[in-house]
């Protein structure tokens, strides 16, 4: 079969060549400088890929303005079977990309193109693996599920390099790649919708309404079908709403989202009835006809509810709802956060308090869970006596235990003999104490698995639930296989518009200032010279590898030693986040009170 096909496709080719076919792809005149929107950025520009089957499908034949995708047709690019096979597009200058059309072949395996992402950068690609292209500095990173036969990847940023990639292992089959332009999407203002509380009338194939404000385009909210579904945000307190922009799905059935109704209030829905809706006093209404790729519909009032309701017996799909108010989009103040909160206490308590284990063993029941005496205030008190400035509690380790009551799935306190909130009680006593409150999150969840979904929807609650969230610490991007998949810079954005004050880190030593604000250091200093905004992080107990309570410890580090630490960080300008993990009762060690207090006198002494 090998060698029938090595016959073919050479015959195939030279048919072409011999028709100046190929030849003609090749000589396609670039773009104008200043291109219709209608016009294809990619077209006849240099492309290459990852490895090319049967030296028959070079990657330029996705570019060769040819959409048929029929392999012996002479018009697909093809790579061999391997681990995240690429295809890529030199567009020669800095473009203004508004969108990609991705063309899939069409005589077999469309399977074959799902789970895939498209990359857009302004410098060239550095590296060939998935994980680390998505983490080079500037790349925006586009997830796709499959593709059957086109996909329109909504994009609205400068770029000069495309790059698809699958996340598996398989071959890379593309029909054609079109790049178009457009304006480039830089909001100004912060979306309101990722911070909302969401429903919908009903829910089909785990489509739910989260779906539709979780800043990702590839992933759909979806009801039934069923008589004029709806879709619903209540944005917690009634807010100047200026804007509301609906994104349609793009990979099939775009004429579904079609003649419905935004509907605006500052108080709640009365009734599903539309015609009903309509007549409620206070309600402001706006029908759209038809939307295409998305439709932006002026609405220049205060309101708490937004709902997207259809007049049709019909399903609702949708793939974003962006809510923009005139709350200008803003990064956090990196240089007053660390200048006033340069000491701070790392708190790591969890089931693996209970285990004497440093990483719970996955799936450890919720039972284990049962402290006798909690008492945040003392861990407050504790780190006020050593003049440390902010907490930083873990919420959710690599067990994925939750120590506040999740909606998002059942591992958590609220199964546990404790039941309460550990969250509520950390955040209250350290504010009452004068501390600011930060919070740690595990991407890596050893029982959960790998799960945007989930970290979005956890981090919704932890941002809206407990008051101003000064530090976001997130772990283990990319130590565990895998985990460097969840997209760093969909998590980076849904922060800055719900918490756009909250600081964030991420402890990953191949990380960068791309998704982050500040770098972490776990366990030891930073190389000399590094200007970038760091952190430090160290335990108080003179092991090597004792976050949590540990029954073996051989007890805590000197005076010396804690105090000439901080005052390294502190002369050079970074953070310094010292952990102690409270016993199982819920309090911490007498031992730790008392040498933290002795710190506080060495760096803060009285004045005379």
């Amino acid at each position: 079969m090998r060698s029938r096909g090595a016959v073919r496709a050479r015959r195939w080719l030279a048919v072409l060549m011999g028709s100046g076919l190929v030849a003609s792809a090749i000589a396609v005149p670039a773009p104008a400088a200043q291109p219709p929107a209608d016009e294809n950025l990619a077209r006849g520009r240099t492309a290459t890929q990852s490895s090319e089957y049967a030296t028959a499908a070079p990657a330029s034949r996705a570019v060769d303005g040819n959409r048929d995708g029929g392999f012996w047709n002479g018009s697909l690019s093809h790579t061999d079977e391997q681990d995240e096979a690429w295809w890529q597009v030199d567009l020669e200058s800095r473009r203004s990309i508004g969108r990609i059309a991705i063309y899939n072949r069409t005589d077999c395996c469309v399977g074959r193109l799902a789970n895939f992402y498209v990359l857009v950068s302004n410098e060239p690609f550095a590296a060939d693996s998935l994980e680390a292209a998505r983490k080079q500095r500037g790349v925006s990173a586009y997830h796709v599920d499959r593709v059957a036969g086109k996909v329109e990847v909504p994009i609205g940023r400068e770029g000069r390099y495309v790059r698809i990639q699958l996340a598996g292992h398989n071959p890379l089959a593309l029909g054609e790649v079109e790049v178009y332009r457009g304006p480039v999407d830089v909001p100004k203002y912060r979306n309101l919708a990722p911070a909302a509380k969401t429903t919908q009338s009903s829910v089909l194939d785990g489509g739910v309404s989260t779906r539709a404000q979780d800043v990702d385009k590839a992933s759909l909210s979806n009801t039934k079908s069923e008589y004029q579904p709806w879709w619903e945000a209540d944005l917690r307190t009634s807010q100047r709403v200026t804007t509301i922009r609906v994104f349609n799905r793009t990979d099939c059935c775009a004429d579904r989202l079609r003649d419905f109704y935004v509907l605006t209030s500052d108080k709640p829905f009365a009734s599903t009835d539309l015609a009903r809706t309509l007549r409620q006093p206070g309600v402001t209404a706006t029908r759209v006809r038809n939307i295409g790729a998305d439709r932006t519909i002026d609405v220049q009032r205060t309101a708490r509810y937004v709902r997207i309701q259809s007049t049709l017996t019909s399903y609702l799909t949708l793939a974003e709802v962006q809510i923009f108010g005139n709350q200008p989009l803003t990064t956090p103040d990196v240089a007053r956060h660390i200048r006033e909160n340069q000491f701070g206490m790392f708190i790591h308590y969890g089931v693996a308090t209970y285990t004497n284990e440093q990483w719970a063993t996955p799936g450890t029941p919720p039972s284990v869970f049962d402290p006798t005496n909690l008492d945040t205030d003392q861990w407050a008190a504790i780190a006020k006596s050593a003049g440390m400035k902010y907490g930083v509690l873990t919420t959710k380790h690599h067990d994925g235990f939750a120590l506040w009551d999740t909606a998002a799935n059942e591992y958590d306190v609220a199964k546990s003999p404790y039941q309460r909130d550990v969250v509520r009680q950390y955040a209250d006593s350290f504010r009452k104490a004068g501390l600011n409150v930060g919070f740690y999150y595990s991407i890596w969840d050893r029982t959960n698995g790998e799960n945007t979904e989930l970290v979005i929807n956890q981090l919704r609650e932890l941002l809206t639930r407990y008051g101003p969230i000064e530090q976001l610490w997130f772990d283990a991007w990319t130590f565990a296989p895998g985990y460097g998949k969840i997209p760093y810079d969909q998590v980076r954005d849904f922060v800055r518009n719900v918490s756009p004050g909250t600081v964030i880190v991420n402890n990953d030593k191949n990380d960068s200032l791309a998704t982050s604000d500040v770098l972490e250091y776990e366990d030891g200093r930073p190389p000399a010279g590094l200007t970038d905004p760091i952190q430090m992080s160290d335990m108080i107990s003179s092991s090597n590898w004792d976050w949590f309570h540990n029954d073996q410890s051989p007890g805590p580090r000197t005076l010396e030693d804690i105090v000439g630490e901080e005052t390294y960080q502190r002369d050079h300008g970074y953070q310094y986040l010292l952990n102690v993990g409270p016993s199982r009762d819920g309090r911490m060690e007498q031992q730790y009170a008392d040498l933290l207090q002795q710190v506080g006198a060495e760096l803060n002494p009285p004045r005379r």
